[in-house]
């Protein structure tokens, strides 16, 4: 193999989507079958470049009957990825047999195009391998830019599941359950900008421009190598950074379960055990958690805070912690305040693990960012 840049770029995202494939299969956070469907989607990513690399540099001129093997695979991405939102969003999950028919694409394409191709003599095979360096077949280029339209169409199917639990779990989810939901919007994101440029090079090929081609795969595996890496970093810093605690949504009770004199009770005991105990500093505070504390059922916490105080558990625990926040950089500013305290170490005090999360509902609740707050003072 040559020293090329594309080269280069091809080792490293291969040698990444393969460690973080072997990460996911040996992770015990969360729950197995999601991390081995997720671990599925990196890895056939990793073999269909495998494929590419090797077709680029010629491997299989003397095997020709071993080319192509992974053409099919970008079919498995969408099933493997959208089977792993839901494994994460739905109770009790299981593949049954309904599930499998997502499948059924690939396996389709792969048997009818392997016999097609191997039942060709090897001369006409290699014929096709060397023609494909210099001109792509018509065919191939559309087939492979259905493919990824199909991907695409899972990616959408995908975003559409995590954005329905959101609104009807974001009642009882913890500030980490929902920063890791958007660790799983984000690779969506990254999936879909990644399909559009897949289309882009494909069909580039039918025109004039097709000789800037690998110049856009290149850039693709570029992306691709900078994205895989901080996904990496964050998971060794963060182990369930693709994992749900919650397994299913908990609706919100729509009925008055007690009097208003002991309803108001009760909100006086809540605020008064965040203002004094400061619950909220823990960043995996859950509903559950906030419930047992208070020694009242979890659906009845639901209730007063989602019906009386008209907030969501998510904005509520998130208030009080920007309030801490606002107080520990008021008092940097004031005698005897520890000057050298840092936006991120008051980030972190008060419960927060995600920077841009807490710059935007500091924004949201206090009109200013955190910077602007401890500049000002």
């Amino acid at each position: 193999m040559s020293l090329s840049f594309i080269n280069l770029f091809f080792t490293l995202s291969i040698f990444q989507l393969l460690l973080i494939s072997v990460y996911l299969l040996l992770n015990r956070k969360g729950k197995k079958m999601s991390n081995t469907l997720l671990a599925l989607f990196f890895l056939s990513m990793g073999l269909n470049l495998i494929d590419t690399a090797l077709q680029f540099n010629g491997a299989y001129d003397s095997v020709p009957s071993l080319a192509f093997w992974s053409s099919c695979v970008p079919l498995l991405f969408g099933p493997f990825l959208y089977l792993y939102v839901q494994s994460l969003l739905v109770k009790d999950f299981v593949l049954e047999k309904g599930k499998w028919i997502h499948f059924a694409p690939f396996i389709f394409c792969f048997a009818v195009t392997e016999v097609s191709y191997l039942s060709r003599p090897q001369e006409l095979q290699l014929k096709m391998l060397q023609n494909l360096e210099t001109q792509t077949p018509q065919f191939l280029t559309w087939t492979g830019s259905l493919i990824f339209v199909i991907f695409f169409l899972y990616l959408l199917a995908s975003s559409f599941l995590i954005k329905r639990f959101k609104k009807t779990a974001i009642h009882s989810l913890s500030g980490s359950t929902y920063n890791n939901l958007g660790s799983i919007s984000a690779l969506i994101f990254f999936c879909m900008m990644l399909v559009v440029l897949a289309v882009i090079c494909q069909l580039a090929l039918l025109t004039a421009w097709a000789k800037y081609a690998y110049a856009v795969f290149a850039f693709m595996l570029l992306l691709l190598i900078v994205f895989i890496a901080k996904v990496l970093i964050k998971a060794m810093q963060k182990a369930d950074l693709f994992s749900i605690i919650e397994d299913s949504p908990r609706p919100v009770p729509q009925f008055s379960e007690i009097q208003a004199a002991e309803k108001q009770d009760l909100i006086s005991k809540l605020k008064d055990h965040m203002e004094k105990q400061k619950p909220y500093l823990e960043p995996e505070l859950t509903i559950d958690e906030l419930a047992n504390q208070m020694s009242i059922r979890p659906k009845l916490l639901s209730h007063l805070i989602n019906d009386s105080l008209k907030q969501n558990f998510f904005d509520f625990v998130n208030r009080y912690r920007i309030e801490e926040a606002r107080s520990l950089l008021s008092a940097v500013g004031g005698e005897g305040g520890d000057r050298k305290l840092t936006v991120l170490e008051v980030m972190y005090q008060v419960g927060f693990n995600s920077k841009s999360s807490f710059n935007t509902l500091f924004k949201k609740y206090t009109g200013k960012t955190p910077s602007e707050i401890k500049k000002r003072l």
